[in-house]
């Protein structure tokens, strides 16, 4: 009825008003803007039956119509007609001979002499493509970089063509240095310009049956079964095929360097390595060459149990068994037990039980993952359970081995005089620390340090007098006495001491390290001393010695005799 018209869909029969602003169904039955729609553009609207499209982003229509055969749509910053247009009221500039629209602006087109108009980052810029600029060489934008040959560098930019040069070690053999003329080889190895120097000094061509080394042309033929190799000291003649493990099968192939694992290099039999097992392991293969060389542990491979050569290649473990020290022995183990492979053989082990030394794994033991300040409680089901250290707490509800928190009741500023996971102490605030279990004050005033002492934290002056705490807290003066002193005092926080009754200090001082107190000697007339030993008048006699006064007890020597280095009397004679 009405303005509507009888569509068919594919819903059935439909009265659509083709005249109103359904785009499915814009002027006619099943026309759809969408596929009606000019490139550059996006559906708009329907209106009254007529399509009407808008430019796609960045693009603006200079004409006055939005229809599919009005619109037109245009780019601002590049069309010479609509240059900087922004709307079909608004159309712009139209660029004249010798301009073109860069940006939405009407710039000139043209350079005079022999530069060329390029277009850069930076805008139209006049550039001489024919001069000697790397970046824009014969073209705008050609870079000879870009272009550069393999094993060259770029050398300049002549008249506008890119010149190269070889890389350091090679020769240009060529004429000329261009991309497509330059002919860059090594002088030490080409065998076509062997030793050249450059494009006038191509050097020699090495002719049948020679090669080039290091610049020169050499023999490159051997006689009877050798082969010409290339080794540090120029080409040898080598026989491959024989026996050389440097040279096997081929020129410097080395044995070692292609050595199978778990073997080491036996020989070298006619051209081909030949290798053995590490001790210990047995090849079950009739070859010994890399590929054919099987090495395998008789003691635990299952396949080969108890092998001894590539002829008595043991015994192949079958199901629910394994090679065990080179037996066959049973695999698997009832109830909850595993199998653990132990020093006595495969054992069957409860790891989920009580045992320490298999706690949780076979050979896991307790005692090994112990943390620090523990020691081993038990193994609850399979789970390592510690204890702390005798005087130490836990704080922790968990006594495994990553839950045990292990503390000090007495010291821990934290759980201060804690005494269990449920009761874990005081925290101690700022300013004090936890002493014998209590939080106490933690600082003193001038001179005085806190010292812990049995009665408590104590300010003490450990710089001062009291030898029980001289120099740092609770240093005693008489646990530090040198042998043979007693304590005389501590000044400025220095232990003083002086020698005992019957020892004389023949140190530097009075301190441990520089008093040293040595026993004092008595010896009466008519006894002498030497080196600190007091000499009876028969031994004098015997060694020519004498008192040297009343006064004095030194030994000297008789009349008649000097003493000698050694401190012997010897005859003047």
């Amino acid at each position: 009825s009405g303005s509507e018209t009888l569509c068919s869909t594919s819903s059935g029969n439909t009265c659509i008003n083709i005249k109103g602003s359904d785009t499915a169904n814009c002027g006619a039955c099943g026309y759809s803007c969408e596929s009606g729609k000019p490139v550059n553009t996006t559906v708009k609207s329907c209106s009254t039956g007529a399509c009407q499209y808008q430019c796609t982003t960045g693009l603006v229509n200079v004409s006055a119509s939005s229809t599919a055969t009005g619109i037109k749509c245009i780019d601002p910053k590049s069309d010479n007609t609509y240059c900087g247009a922004t709307s079909s009221s608004s159309t712009g500039e139209s660029c004249g001979s010798g301009k073109v629209c860069v940006d939405g602006k009407c710039v000139q087109n043209s350079c005079s002499g022999s530069e060329t108009l390029c277009s850069t980052s930076s805008g139209n810029t006049c550039i001489n493509i024919k001069g000697s600029d790397t970046a824009n060489c014969g073209a705008c934008g050609y870079s000879c970089e870009s272009g550069k040959p393999v094993n060259t560098t770029v050398k300049s930019c002549s008249t506008g063509a890119c010149q190269y040069q070889c890389t350091t070690g090679l020769v240009n053999v060529s004429a000329s240095s261009t991309a497509t003329g330059i002919k860059c080889i090594d002088p030490k190895s080409d065998n076509t310009y062997c030793g050249a120097t450059s494009s006038s000094s191509t050097g020699e061509s090495c002719g049948s049956g020679k090669v080039c080394v290091d610049g020169k042309c050499v023999q490159n033929s051997c006689s009877g079964s050798e082969t010409l190799c290339s080794t540090s000291s120029g080409n040898t003649c080598i026989n491959i095929k024989g026996s050389d493990t440097a040279n096997c099968g081929a020129c410097g192939y080395s044995c070692e360097s292609g050595k199978p694992v778990n073997t080491t290099v036996k020989s070298c039999s006619t051209g081909t390595c030949q290798y053995q097992c590490t001790a210990g392991l047995v090849n079950v293969s009739a070859s010994s060459t890399a590929t054919g060389i099987k090495c395998i542990d008789p003691k635990s491979d299952n396949t080969y149990c108890g092998a001894t050569s590539s002829s008595s290649t043991g015994e192949s473990c079958g199901s629910g068994k394994v090679c065990v020290d080179g037996k066959c022995v049973q695999n698997s183990c009832s109830g909850s037990e595993t199998l653990c492979s132990t020093s006595s053989g495969n054992t069957c082990i409860n790891i989920k039980g009580s045992d320490t030394s298999n706690c949780g794994t076979c050979g896991y033991s307790c005692e090994s993952g112990k943390p620090v300040n523990t020691t081993v409680k038990s193994c609850s089901t399979g789970a390592c359970q510690y204890q702390c250290t005798t005087g130490l707490v836990n704080v922790s509800a968990s006594s495994t081995a990553t839950g045990i928190k292990c503390i000090d009741p007495k010291s821990d500023n934290t759980y201060c005089g804690a005494t269990s996971s449920s009761s874990t102490g005081e925290s101690c605030g700022s300013g004090k620390v936890c002493v014998d279990g209590k939080c106490v004050q933690n600082s003193c005033s001038g001179s005085e340090t806190l010292c812990s002492t049995s009665s408590g934290n104590t300010c003490i002056n450990i710089k001062g007098s009291d030898t029980a705490n001289c120099g740092a807290c609770g240093y005693s003066c008489e646990s530090g006495k040198p042998v043979n002193t007693t304590v005389k005092g501590c000044a400025t926080g220095v232990c003083q001491y002086e020698c005992a009754t019957g020892y004389e200090n023949k140190g530097s001082g009075n301190t441990a390290s520089t008093i040293q107190c040595v026993e004092s000697v008595v010896c009466d007339a008519p006894r002498c001393i030497l080196n600190g030993f007091c000499f009876t008048f028969d031994q004098m006699n015997l060694l020519e010695y004498t008192r040297k006064s009343i006064l004095d007890p030194a030994c000297v020597c008789f009349s008649g005799f000097i003493m000698n280095s050694n401190q012997e009397c010897i005859s003047v004679e």
